[in-house]
């Protein structure tokens, strides 16, 4: 990593750091320079802007996204086995922006960095479910009567639920536990065996 690369990836660091402790709109210029020790002159040789500061932040997001897809649909796991790889890594890779406060700062002050967010998981996590999807079908994981594209809206709707921060706050939720629930209640229901057993007897 060059010089210039590693201040990059410094200031970077520390600006997603207080944009989760002190929400985007909260944190200035000023703060992140004297944070990082250095004038804002030299600050502003790298980003013009806090906004630009964010959106970079984003790009990486959503670089990192494309990296996972590729990484592990590229592998030997199986198809649930990547279901879950991707869960996690995506998991770790959304902390950055997985904060109740963070998130309800962008929506309310600065909707055009949540309209960035809305299409990362628009085209790029819709994308990795459909691949997801049809490599299931196809080796027999999933069931192939399934209707893909009412999975992959209801899914894509639940999640963005998720990123309503009033309902976080209200029931208590973080983002990550509630994404590993939804994952869960997706892939396995909520009829135990009885209710199965029950289930098919009605059909």
């Amino acid at each position: 990593m060059t010089k210039e690369a590693s201040i990059r990836s410094r200031i970077l660091s520390t600006a997603e750091e207080q944009f989760r402790s002190q929400g985007y709109s909260q944190t200035t210029m000023d703060q992140l320079a004297e944070s990082l020790g250095m004038s804002k002159k030299t600050l502003y040789m790298h980003f013009r802007s806090k906004e630009q500061l964010a959106e970079a932040m984003l790009k990486e997001i959503s670089d990192a996204i494309g990296k996972i897809h590729e990484e592990v649909m590229g592998s030997e796991l199986n198809t649930v086995e990547k279901l879950y790889r991707i869960g996690k890594e995506m998991q770790q890779c959304l902390l950055t922006i997985a904060s109740v406060k963070l998130l309800g700062d962008f929506r309310r002050n600065a909707p055009h960095l949540w309209q960035k967010i809305k299409e990362v998981r628009n085209k790029k996590i819709r994308s990795l479910w459909e691949n997801l999807l049809a490599e299931g079908i196809r080796k027999g994981y999933f069931r192939k009567e399934i209707n893909t594209e009412i999975f992959i809206t209801i899914h894509m709707a639940s999640v963005e639920r998720l990123l309503d921060t009033e309902f976080m706050l209200s029931n208590e939720l973080s983002f990550s536990q509630s994404k590993s629930d939804l994952l869960d209640i997706f892939l396995n229901g909520i009829l135990t065996e009885k209710g199965r057993k029950t289930e098919s007897k009605n059909h």
